[in-house]
């Protein structure tokens, strides 16, 4: 929020019009340098790094944010959204907005980091609690030894606004009011054509195993933190029930083959209207491609690294 004034730089010690610096599709997002913005530099408003806190919280699923340093005791105001584990502070997760997040990680990733397109952070503040929240959050710290920082990331912050699509447009009279509610506005993409969410097959859905799911998240969605914490110290077994047979048959007997199309790939509602480009064939990779991707020279192409990391495309399995 800027209450803290200036850092030794001169810069306001807030988040606000801070870029991502550097973002790796797949693996990290990586912001928070309010001292230069290129990853270079990073303040506090300890006035340098500080100590590490503890490694209690453990980053067990996407959304974890973590402090960036460059070695133990080294931090400053840079921070990554990640993966790792046991070498950086972990302070906050993502709670609302992670959409966005795998749409920075995917529309400006690159395979050495360098954003392809300009990401910055709109704007960033304080969340005021209620009396019983801060309660809460004091006893939260006691039992995990963190007290987490709330990140919500605004869908309709980034959204741009409908005057400013008509400023960039060549022709503003086709432009249209929901064009500016599309993935991706200045290509005057169509909002209701995007990939629909995924859904358990029949075979599997029949088995009622989303029931049984959804019913143990709301059981333990209603325990109090001591519970969760004499749990996760001693965890039970058998929580989710589930005759054996059932899955056996659901399997073996009534497992029916995914909707693929011409080219063994999986069909999705809206696949037809996604771009075609027939006219192109596989060759070289042109330069602007590889500046486009962030490619160094004679680095294999990011796709490859992918098929290393999660194995083949599923249309072709035998690569």
């Amino acid at each position: 929020m800027g209450e803290m004034g200036q850092g030794v730089n001169g810069k306001e010690l807030q988040y606000k019009g801070v870029p991502f610096h550097r973002i790796i599709s797949g693996f990290v997002v990586q912001g928070g340098d309010i001292a230069h913005g290129d990853g270079k530099g990073t303040e506090s408003i300890y006035g340098g790094t500080f100590h590490d806190e503890n490694f209690k919280v453990k980053h067990s699923d996407a959304g974890i944010v973590s402090m960036v340093n460059s070695g133990p005791d080294s931090n400053g105001s840079q921070f990554f959204i990640t993966t790792l584990d046991e070498e950086h502070v972990a302070f906050g997760k993502v709670i609302q907005g992670m959409d966005t997040v795998y749409a920075i990680d995917g529309g400006a990733g690159t395979y050495n980091g360098k954003p392809r397109k300009k990401v910055v952070i709109a704007d960033s503040g304080e969340i005021l609690m209620s009396k019983k929240k801060i309660r809460q959050k004091r006893y939260t710290k006691l039992l995990t030894g963190c007290s987490w920082m709330l990140i919500l990331v605004n869908n309709l912050q980034r959204r741009m606004k409908i005057a400013e699509l008509k400023q960039l447009c060549a022709r503003p009279d086709v432009v249209e009011v929901w064009d500016a509610t599309a993935a991706d506005p200045k290509l005057l993409g169509k909002r209701g054509i995007e990939k629909q969410p995924f859904q358990l097959p029949d075979f599997i859905a029949a088995t009622g195993i989303e029931k049984i799911r959804q019913a143990y998240i709301e059981k333990e969605d209603s325990k109090k933190l001591k519970q969760k914490q004499r749990e996760r110290m001693q965890p039970k077994m058998g929580k989710m029930d589930i005759d054996y047979q059932v899955l056996h048959d659901a399997f073996f007997k009534y497992q029916t083959k995914p909707k693929l199309t011409s080219h063994g790939e999986l069909y999705h509602e809206g696949k037809e209207f996604e771009v075609k480009l027939r006219e192109m064939k596989p060759g070289m990779l042109s330069q602007d491609l590889k500046e486009a991707l962030g490619m160094p020279e004679g680095a294999p192409p990011p796709w490859l690294i992918n098929m290393q990391r999660y194995g083949p495309p599923p249309s072709y399995p035998h690569l």
